[in-house]
C-alpha cells in the first residue's frame, strides 16, 4: 500500500493593508488570467504564512522569500468585494464602473492558506483608493 503525502491544516488569515495593484490578467510566469491583488502591509509577521513550509525553494514565491512587507494574492474564483455594506463582484470592483478606485484602497483581505498557496477569499474596503492618471508625466 502506498502512502499519500499528508496535508497539513493552514489557518486562514486577515490582513489589513493597502491595494497596491488589483486586475484581471496574466503574469509572465502564469498564463490563466485569475483576479490577481497586489498589497502592502507594514511590518507584516510573515511567520503567520505557513503554506510554503514545506515547499522547495524553487516553489515558494519571491515575495515571500523577501519578506518586505508585500504580498500578492491570485484565485481564478470570484472574490466578492464589500464596500460601503454594498457587495461587488472582483471585476465590478477594479472595473471603476461603480466609482471605485482600487490604488491606494485600504483593505482587509482574507487569506486561505493550502499546502503551496495563498488565496483571497473576501476583501473588506475601508478606504477608497485614488483614480490614477497613466498620462500625468506625458
Amino acid at each position: 500500500m502506498k502512502k499519500t503525502a499528508e496535508k497539513k491544516k493552514h489557518e486562514t488569515i486577515v490582513v489589513n493593508g493597502i491595494v497596491k495593484k488589483a486586475y484581471n490578467g496574466k503574469t509572465k510566469f502564469q498564463e490563466e488570467a485569475k483576479n490577481r491583488i497586489d498589497l502592502f502591509v507594514e511590518d507584516f509577521d510573515y511567520s503567520l504564512i505557513t503554506a510554503y513550509d514545506d515547499q522547495p525553494e524553487k516553489l515558494t514565491p519571491g515575495w515571500f522569500k523577501k519578506g518586505e512587507g508585500y504580498i500578492n494574492l491570485a484565485s481564478a474564483f470570484d472574490i466578492p468585494v464589500q464596500d460601503g455594506g454594498k457587495t461587488y463582484t472582483f471585476e465590478e470592483w477594479t472595473s471603476g464602473e461603480f466609482g471605485h478606485n482600487v490604488h491606494n484602497a485600504v483593505v482587509s483581505v482574507k487569506i486561505r492558506q493550502k499546502d503551496g498557496g495563498c488565496y483571497p477569499v473576501a476583501i473588506k474596503v475601508y478606504k477608497d483608493g485614488e483614480p490614477i492618471d497613466h498620462f500625468a508625466d506625458m
